[in-house]
């Protein structure tokens, strides 16, 4: 009796496949967004779309749970620049982005959620406020689209979920 070769079992063989296949996209994932061109991307369209200065620590891409920006130590000047002070800052930012946009060149956000936020409103004795924004015409051109019209936001000290619209 002639034995024939024992094939792996397709568990195994479909294993392999999705090994591969997740270790081709972070691949792919680090030649085509190392975290200097990730930064200078975010950097880019962060002061180009709120018309102020912005800085951050590090911004970084991952592939795995989902794909997901992640911007620490954000701050946005206040009009006039940071010499005037920081208008806004939080801790980090994690922008979770759709694959099949991603594919087509375009940003979709699924989850956006933002760690600690400080908010500095100043309303001076003119009537004039720091919160009026000047948007840059790329901005016009290209409002911000958001199916769900209201913020979600958690209190870490009553431990509620609350929800404005």
């Amino acid at each position: 009796m002639v034995s024939s070769p024992s094939r792996p079992p397709l568990v195994v063989i479909l294993l392999l496949v999705a090994v591969v296949f997740v270790g081709a996209a972070w691949a792919a994932l680090t030649i085509l967004l190392p975290p200097a061109r990730v930064r200078a991307l975010v950097s880019e369209q962060l002061s180009h779309s709120l018309a102020r200065p912005v800085r951050f620590e590090s911004a970084n891409v991952s592939l795995w749970p989902p794909i997901r920006l992640r911007v620490t130590k954000v701050e946005l000047a206040e009009p006039g620049g940071f010499a005037r002070g920081t208008m806004f800052s939080t801790r980090a930012v994690d922008l979770d982005l759709d694959i099949l946009p991603l594919l087509a060149r375009r940003v979709r956000v699924n989850d956006l959620a933002v760690e600690a936020p400080v908010l500095h409103v100043l309303l001076r004795a003119d009537s004039t406020r720091n919160s009026r924004w000047r948007r840059s015409r790329a901005a016009h051109a290209s409002p911000l689209r958001a199916r769900r019209r209201c913020v979600t936001w958690r209190s870490a000290r009553s431990r509620r979920r609350a929800a404005a619209t």
